[in-house]
Order: structure tokens, then sequence, then C-alpha cells
């Protein structure tokens, strides 16, 4: 896991569909996606976690959603990795790349959230 030796082309790739696809949320970053095997790119890449996402409004005939997430310092190196090549992520990811800086009830970290919350409308 980490990105030594991860080609450019793969973190561009990834970065890509992380814009698409992904999303920040206050420390941490996710994707969602039905395919296990794109989310297992992430996976080795940055680490976190891969989970099915429970969805019980589900209809019989819909496939199953996965889960890639991670927080912390892996997703401080995924934010920083990504950046060069995001478009519509880019501010979410610089505002975290802030945000994890500060204490969880400081009023720093809560007025960066502010201005993701603010990215999203």
């Amino acid at each position: 896991m980490g990105t030594t030796g991860t080609r450019p082309t793969e973190i561009a790739y990834l970065a890509g569909f992380f814009d698409g696809e992904g999303c920040v949320l206050y420390d941490r970053i996710t994707v969602d996606n039905t395919n296990p095997y794109i989310l297992e790119k992430f996976y080795l890449v940055w680490g976190g976690r891969i989970s099915e996402k429970g969805d019980t409004s589900r209809s019989p005939n819909s496939r199953t959603c996965y889960r890639w997430h991670c927080h912390g310092g892996h997703a401080r190196k995924a934010a920083t990795d990504m950046i060069p090549y995001l478009e519509e992520k880019k501010q979410q990811a610089e505002i975290l790349l802030t945000v994890i800086n500060y204490p969880p009830s400081s009023e720093m970290r809560k007025y960066h959230l502010k201005q993701l919350k603010n990215l999203k409308r």
C-alpha cells in the first residue's frame, strides 16, 4: 500500500474517478461504487477500508454498492496525491488538508468545515 511505485497515470485515473464518484466528508474521503475492483485500487494505493454499503431500500434487481473510505493520514496522502488532477473536488480536497490540521472542536476547524459545506451546494 502506498504511492511509491504507483504510476502518475494511475493516480490521475483514480483522481478522475474520485472527482466523479467520490465525496469529501469532514476529515475523510469516500468513493461509492458497485465495482469493488476499482475500489481495491484506491485501497492498494492509499489504504483505508472497503465495506459493503448497507441499503435496505434497494430493489431486488439492484447491485451491491461498496464504499472505500479513509481518514487521517491516509486521507491526507490521498488528497495530496490527487489534487493536481482534480477539477470538481479540488477545493474540497484542499479544505480537507486544512481541516485535519485542527482539533475537532476548534473554531478554525468549524470555519473550514462551513466552507466545505458551502462548496457542496
